[in-house]
């Protein structure tokens, strides 16, 4: 069976609690909406008292003074008893107004004239009070939502951004971000604001008719049925519209990421197509929702105007047939009728809608929900440094838990402040077995340990602050070159910048580039080259001052002059640290205190560049078929 959807209580109640983090702001608002309703139907009960108190008495005032004038006329002397205006009345003149008696009909003009007046002031300032604290309330939450997902993702390990489509992760944070704000605001200014409206204005219809307003109850349940039934359609059509905008924003992160490849194979057309594609289906699945809105509220707008139709009937039949109702109560009763159907309205459109969004919000909910395979353990202490160096245990790791191995069984020992370099054919493991010293993976089986303690044992962030990275495709990010190399870290002074810069060689191109170490690199530092971009991130992990160097192919895409200065720059920051090192051109790692041969994830070689060429084996055949190729 597919999966049912609807408007999840818990789903609403949770995105809720985000509001109710702001309970001053949320009960001013609170108050803002409770008396503009009162205003609101205020308004429509002063009809009865114009009808009643007004054009009644003016009416039976003026057909009195007619009777009079043609009885004087006739000679007939005045009728003893009750005049007209009590004939009028009777029946029903217990439920005439009283407020006004003894007044002049000009004067309760004036007195309800002012009356609207003030009403229409305070409703004017409440509906500004509702109306900015329900979007203050709005953009508030969404930037703690906001936060929050960014912060759970940059919380997650990278298995997870390893398997997610950076297109779909980006269309969540857009669409689905945007989807949860009308969510956001359905719940402050529809879920919150129209129920208060029509409490206030049930209570009103009771008032001025307790059996009309029972009438209302009739209707209510099919409306109901009606909003829930066409709710969970709209929301099914929601979910699968979103998802496939987010194959959408997929499609244009990898055409546009990817331009050079599509413009020298000529795959403009292909793309265009695909794009098109599924842009029709998103089309198709968003024309199934708007269909299912309309028949909503198109049903919605029938029952209210059939059932408004009928207590209208019978609230003439009361006034005129029965007499248990005035004129002004008729009136008054039609008007808060009428004006409760704006919140009937609203809660009508808003429940398709909110269906509609809280598929968004369902979808970042799911982000929030998923928790990183690796986290610290209960018992975790910071890593205070390494004494006596790193061991490989037994390792073995693969990505799925169905899947082959990566790594199996490789056990190797490292000293500290010493140089090892890890070599193998393309997929031996390299990388991988790299990956698992910062803990962006978990051993499955095995263990690595410093000073013979499981890394594990260690907080995440203490043995982090231990370990820079410098990788072979070097990331920078939109800013200058000095936030670059300071990465965030605050305890790195401008001091420690400039002496990174100096080391690394950065200063010699910064310094031809306006603002210096302020320039800015641009997106991915496409304002330079491959091996200025290297260079920041060499210095980047100088300025880190980490016990444990890790790099990866750091200098294979750079040409020889260039990896002459960034190898240079990396003798410097090797100095001292305990280093491990993948290195594409062998040629590079002859002085390298060790070197581990990894084939088909194991270890099958150690030993030194000279050693390991005694040896003739892999190694050496490596080295060899470097040679042949002239690299």
């Amino acid at each position: 069976m597919g999966k049912k959807y609807r408007v999840d209580l818990r789903k609403l109640w949770r995105l809720a609690r985000y509001i109710f983090n702001y309970k001053s702001v949320l009960a001013f608002m609170f108050f803002c909406m409770l008396v503009f309703s009162i205003t609101h139907f205020t308004r429509a009960y002063l009809a009865k008292f114009l009808v009643d108190d007004v054009i009644v008495r003016a009416g039976s005032e003026t057909a009195d003074a007619e009777k009079r004038k043609t009885d004087a006329a006739a000679g007939k002397a005045a009728p003893a008893g009750p005049d007209l205006i009590e004939k009028a009345e009777k029946g029903f003149e217990e439920r005439l107004s009283t407020y006004f008696a003894g007044m002049s009909i000009m004067k309760v003009v004036l007195v309800l004239v002012i009356v609207i007046m003030i009403l229409g002031v305070i409703a004017s300032v409440m509906h500004f009070g509702k109306v900015y604290l329900g979007r203050f309330l709005m953009f508030r939450v969404i930037v703690d939502i906001r936060t929050q997902v960014a912060e759970h993702l940059l919380g997650l390990s990278l298995d997870y951004h390893g398997e997610v489509r950076k297109g779909v992760l980006l269309s969540k944070m857009t669409n689905d971000l945007a989807a949860t704000q009308k969510a956001v605001q359905f719940t402050l200014e529809d879920v919150f604001q129209q129920p208060i409206t029509f409490v206030v204005g049930l209570a009103a219809a009771f008032y001025v008719s307790w059996f009309l307003a029972l009438c209302i109850f009739f209707i209510l349940p099919v409306l109901i049925y009606v909003l829930v039934y066409f709710g969970r359609k709209i929301m099914r059509h929601s979910a699968k519209s979103l998802e496939t905008f987010g194959d959408i924003t997929d499609l244009m992160t990898q055409m546009f990421l990817g331009i050079r490849v599509v413009k020298s194979y000529r795959m403009e057309k292909y793309k265009v197509d695909e794009f098109r594609r599924a842009n029709e289906t998103f089309m198709r699945r968003v024309l199934r929702m708007v269909a299912q809105k309309a028949l909503s509220r198109g049903i919605t707008e029938l029952l209210y105007n059939v059932g408004s139709a009928l207590i209208m009937l019978l609230g003439c039949y009361m006034f005129i047939v029965l007499k248990t109702i005035t004129p002004g109560d008729l009136i008054a009763f039609v008007g808060i009728i009428a004006t409760m159907y704006r919140p009937i309205k609203s809660l009508s459109h808003s429940y398709g809608e909110l269906a509609a969004s809280l598929a968004g919000a369902e979808r970042l909910f799911g982000l929030v929900n998923l928790e990183p395979t690796v986290k610290d353990a209960p018992d975790a202490k910071p890593l205070e440094g390494i004494k006596h160096g790193i061991v490989f245990k037994d390792v073995s790791f693969r990505y799925v838990s169905d899947g082959d191995y990566v790594l199996k069984d490789l056990n190797l020992k490292a000293g500290v402040g010493k140089v090892y370099a890890i070599v193998g054919r393309t997929g031996a493991g390299k990388s991988t077995l790299l990956d698992l010293v910062p803990r962006f993976y978990d051993t499955v089986e095995g263990s690595i340990e410093f000073d013979g303690v499981d890394v594990r044992k260690f907080t995440l962030a203490s043995l982090l602050d231990h370990i820079a990275i410098v990788s072979q495709d070097p990331f920078l990010f939109n800013a200058s070159i000095a936030d670059n190399i300071r990465c965030g870290v605050e305890r790195i002074t401008d001091e420690d910048v400039r002496a990174a810069a100096e080391a690394a060689h950065v200063m010699e191109f910064a310094k031809e580039k306006p603002g210096v170490l302020d320039y800015g690199v641009g997106e991915f530092g496409n304002n330079l080259s491959g091996g200025e971009k290297q260079r920041v991130t060499i210095a980047r992990a100088l300025a880190k001052d980490a016990e444990i160097l890790i790099l990866d192919e750091a200098t294979s895409s750079l040409d020889s002059e260039t990896q002459k200065v960034v190898q240079d720059a990396l003798e410097r920051l090797m100095k001292g640290r305990t280093t491990f090192v993948i290195a594409h051109r062998l040629s590079t790692i002859e002085r390298a205190d060790k070197i581990f041969v990894i084939e088909n994830g194991s270890l099958v070689e150690e030993g030194t560049h000279a050693e390991l060429l005694d040896k003739g084996g892999v190694y050496a055949t490596l080295y060899g078929e470097e040679l042949a190729t002239g690299q």
